[in-house]
């Protein structure tokens, strides 16, 4: 069963940020545009318009205050204050910036230099967020740990353990149970788990029928292997999947837990079916 999705009713009045980056001879730039007043540097915002997601509607944004269309990063980089509100901030790597656009008459643009940020920057807890923002698109820990705390939000999963190598989630299927599933984190590579209960002191224990059946699965199976985990107490069979940390998203994500589950699942089935010797 699909897992429910928040679907709060938007305030006409809550706002979304993007923070425009690029690489330009190997060095990451981000561009800043000026407020409404112009006297000072800050990042495309607007009101989320009702029917478009605060992802999308920041991008829209950028388009229009600074000329700029891109890839959004659906990456909840953080938050920070305007006018008293919370306003949450996402990513979008440039591919295009337009030399017309319109606000073009009204807001100066420019590209920043990390290490000028804080010369650029007034205001202290939007430098923090953009210096925050610089971590996520350079290196791949920070990027992990951002990008499956967004996704885990985005598709109500609880998430018990998150650093920038691996995380825990608790998935939880209707009439069918809880399971944890462990992502492992090796550079820009994200390898799934979750571990069946059955576990046989040794191999000889497994049933041939059941060994037969998980081998010809990894033959032709198109998502997702078994593999065979050497415990302290003995041999379990894991489901594994294994993706590419920057084409993970919250869709995505619940498509692989998806499919793990319901492997194992199929496994103590048979298992059952056919009991260890």
């Amino acid at each position: 069963m699909k897992a429910k999705r928040k679907n709060r009713k938007l305030d006409m009045k809550d706002k979304s940020a993007i923070i425009p980056y690029r690489f330009k001879d190997g060095q990451l730039e981000l561009l800043l545009i000026k407020n409404s007043s112009n006297t000072k540097w800050v990042i495309p915002k607007g009101t989320i318009e009702e029917s478009l997601k605060p992802t999308v509607s920041a991008t829209k944004e950028a388009y229009e205050e600074a000329g700029v269309l891109g890839i959004p990063i659906p990456i909840l980089v953080g938050t920070y204050k305007k006018n008293g509100q919370e306003v949450p901030t996402y990513l979008l790597r440039v591919l295009v910036e337009l030399k017309h656009y319109e606000e073009d008459s009204e807001r100066g643009r420019s590209w920043h230099k990390l290490d000028k940020l804080n010369k650029s920057i007034v205001d202290d807890d939007l430098l923090e967020l953009t210096q925050l923002a610089a971590k996520i698109v350079k290196k791949n820990g920070y990027y992990f740990k951002y990008a499956i705390r967004t996704f885990c939000q985005n598709i109500n999963i609880a998430l018990e353990k998150i650093t920038k190598k691996e995380a825990k989630v608790i998935f939880v299927r209707e009439e069918k149970g809880t399971f944890e599933i462990s992502i492992t984190r090796k550079k820009s590579f994200l390898y799934f788990s979750l571990n069946s209960d059955f576990v046989f002191k040794t191999i000889d224990d497994i049933p041939i029928k059941l060994m037969r059946s998980l081998l010809m699965d990894n033959v032709t199976s198109k998502m997702g292997y078994w593999g065979l985990k050497d415990l302290e107490i003995g041999f379990a069979f894991t489901r594994m999947y294994n993706e590419e940390l920057h084409l993970l998203n919250s869709d995505s994500l619940e498509i692989i837990l998806n499919l793990l589950v319901e492997k194992s699942i199929s496994m103590t089935k048979e298992l059952k079916a056919a009991p260890p010797k």
